[in-house]
């Protein structure tokens, strides 16, 4: 495990990522992270850390400090408004980026073949997690639209029991 993947898939470093230099937003971690997604030469294995990163963000609970494993006091913190209480911090510092990972895997495109094929069924299945738990974060009708096609596939009959 890299330190990046562990600062990331552990929900206690969160404010490491929601940290931006004052005056500055676009140096933000995560922006410079989903951007990557992008990219001209992307590699499938840069591509699925990055999606582990989103499914991270999205999967782990609020950090609860305990008297052995206390809070991390770090400063300039900026996270995206919400109003709805329930979404946790790894999903309100995802809230921005929800569009890069819906244009990412619309360039990917799942389709019915690769639904259907048995050496995709970990990939597809955590497409369709990724996708699953972003849903509820559609800001407007394009974003629901795309979102919708990219969920299609899975829609036709006898491609749900095989993921």
């Amino acid at each position: 495990m890299t330190i990046s993947t562990f600062v990331f898939s552990s929900c206690r470093y969160f404010p490491f990522l929601a940290k931006q230099k004052p005056g500055h937003p676009e140096c933000d971690i995560l922006t410079n992270v989903f951007a990557i997604l992008s990219a001209k030469n992307l590699s499938d294995t840069t591509a699925s850390t990055v999606m582990d990163i989103a499914d991270d963000l999205l999967s782990l609970p609020d950090f609860e400090p305990t008297e052995t494993v206390l809070s991390l006091p770090v400063t300039g913190c900026v996270y995206p408004e919400s109003t709805d209480e329930s979404i946790t911090i790894g999903g309100r510092l995802i809230l921005p980026h929800v569009p890069a990972i819906l244009q990412y895997l619309s360039k990917t495109t799942i389709s019915t073949e690769k639904v259907k094929k048995k050496k995709n069924r970990a990939q597809v299945s955590k497409e369709l997690g990724l996708l699953s738990k972003i849903s509820k974060f559609m800001k407007d009708k394009e974003q629901s639209s795309l979102l919708i096609t990219l969920l299609l596939p899975f829609l036709h009959r006898g491609n749900i029991a095989e993921v």
